[in-house]
């Protein structure tokens, strides 16, 4: 084992006068002595002179090495495609820093920065707490900064996609977002089993076709009839295209990528975002040029607050889930069928409907007529 850099130790000795007469080097750490030349006690020490000092490992090069490494491929595909894209907005913010200098009032700021998006800050902070993990078992920082920083409180979302807000975002969707959309609503299956669905989960069956798959999250598996406008658009044919593996052949895809491989959810994400974004821009403009010239600073404000609300931007993908499954329930369907189709159990589709459907006049409505025709009352 080779010593430390200050393995020897230099000894003037001195004449009366104060004048140094020679220099003896001593082993640092067994005290040996090494005679008076410098480099032969370097050499009978056994070490050389120390070598210029490394740069510290940053946190992109310690996010590359998560990503590469067992516990990272180890995760299913969907939780590695949300761990992505979590890692490179980590990495787009403290890439450059050293991955030691991460402290706990650093990530405590970063909490708190979301605290208006909760459910973001908290998977953000989960995030970097594994990565950090990941690092001090390899030993590139020495201790978790993002162990217990504490989870920012998250409210349910009660966030449903109405029908306009739908419409706007299909006129200006491209045909592989249409598919997403109406799958994520008409199956009201997870984002992640949408984007790997191919046409092998297609079956034809008394006169309607029906989607098979077993979901990634649950293994539960779930054999449903496509809603007839879902079928519609799964039957407008896709743009010809080539993977790049393999030049001139078609990845077996419903929901494919540019490149006609399955979508990295980071990818998908931005691709989705840029849609509502030009969804919202049309439907703003329309909206705008009806408000009266003749309006006050405050009526302004409050139009405005009004329109981004009705935004697509403000809604997530995740949101169609429950909305098919609200939808359903406003129909008519009982909970065990609308456990049928969304693979949950029925204890659980219950909390579900009595969280977020609403309590409107005409769901009362709807409620009494029931009740009316089924005691016969005119």
């Amino acid at each position: 084992m080779s010593l430390p850099r200050t393995g020897i130790k230099a000894v003037a000795r001195k004449q009366r006068d104060g004048t140094v007469s020679r220099t003896d080097y001593y082993d640092r750490r067994t005290g040996t002595f090494l005679g008076n030349d410098r480099a032969a006690a370097i050499a009978r020490a056994g070490f050389s002179d120390p070598e210029p000092k490394r740069a510290p490992v940053t946190f992109g090069d310690l996010c590359a090495a998560y990503l590469s490494s067992p516990e990272f491929r180890n995760l299913a595909r969907a939780t590695q495609g949300l761990n992505r894209l979590y890692v490179d907005q980590l990495r787009s913010r403290y890439g450059d820093l050293a991955a030691a200098s991460i402290s706990r009032q650093a990530v405590r700021r970063l909490r708190d920065a979301y605290a208006a998006q909760p459910t973001k800050g908290n998977r953000l902070i989960a995030t970097l707490r594994r990565v950090l993990a990941y690092g001090v078992e390899i030993g590139t920082v020495r201790e978790n900064a993002a162990s217990k920083p504490g989870r920012l409180k998250e409210t349910p979302r009660r966030d449903l996609w109405s029908d306009a807000q739908i419409d706007r975002f299909l006129e200006v969707a491209p045909l592989e977002l249409r598919r997403a959309l109406a799958l994520m609503l008409f199956t009201v299956q997870r984002p992640s089993d949408v984007l790997t669905m191919g046409p092998g989960n297609l079956s034809q069956r008394a006169g309607r076709t029906w989607i098979t798959l077993r979901q990634a999250k649950t293994d539960e598996l779930i054999d449903v009839p496509l809603h007839r406008r879902a079928a519609a658009i799964l039957a407008e044919p896709l743009p010809p295209r080539s993977s790049k593996r393999a030049p001139g052949v078609a990845v077996p895809l419903l929901v494919p990528s540019p490149t006609g491989r399955v979508w990295a959810y980071r990818n998908f994400s931005r691709a989705w975002d840029r849609i509502a974004s030009r969804a919202d821009y049309r439907h703003a403009r329309e909206v705008i040029a009806t408000w009266p010239r003749d309006r006050t600073r405050a009526e302004t404000e409050r139009l405005k607050a009004a329109l981004r609300s009705d935004f697509c931007s403000s809604l997530q993908r995740r949101d169609f889930r429950r909305t098919g499954m609200v939808k359903m329930a406003q129909a008519g369907a009982t909970p065990s069928q609308i456990a049928a189709v969304s693979g949950h159990v029925i204890d659980h589709v219950v909390r579900i409907l009595d969280t977020y459907i609403p309590r409107r006049s005409e769901v009362a409505m709807g409620a009494i007529a029931a009740w009316e025709k089924a005691s016969g009352t005119d």
